[in-house]
């Protein structure tokens, strides 16, 4: 997909919505910090609740149909949960699987 805004940036033309990424101006960054913020909380009161000890979460921008869309997972990374920050949420890579867990 980076390769298709490139091609239609380059080319002069206008990005379609359902290509184009959130921009990183300052109340963006401030609403991704309190979204990453919720997710953090809400793996955490998972995780602590005792139903479970791993969590995963896969960060995918999808250009066509969830159901029908095809992608490659990149590889798994092991997060203990004690180590999982806002920050981590807001650099989470695409099409990396994240598994939040106990120590």
């Amino acid at each position: 997909m980076e390769r298709e805004i490139k091609a239609l940036t380059e080319a002069g033309g206008i990005i379609p919505d359902n290509l184009r990424r959130p921009g990183t101006d300052e109340q963006e960054t401030s609403e991704h910090a309190l979204e990453a913020e919720k997710w953090m909380k809400f793996i955490r009161e998972v995780i602590s609740s005792g139903y479970t000890s791993r969590m995963g979460l896969l960060y995918h921008w999808y250009s066509g149909g969830v159901r029908t869309e095809e992608f490659t997972i990149k590889s798994r990374l092991d997060i203990p949960i004690s180590e999982a920050s806002p920050d981590l949420f807001m650099e989470m890579e695409q099409d990396r699987l994240y598994q939040f867990c106990l120590a």
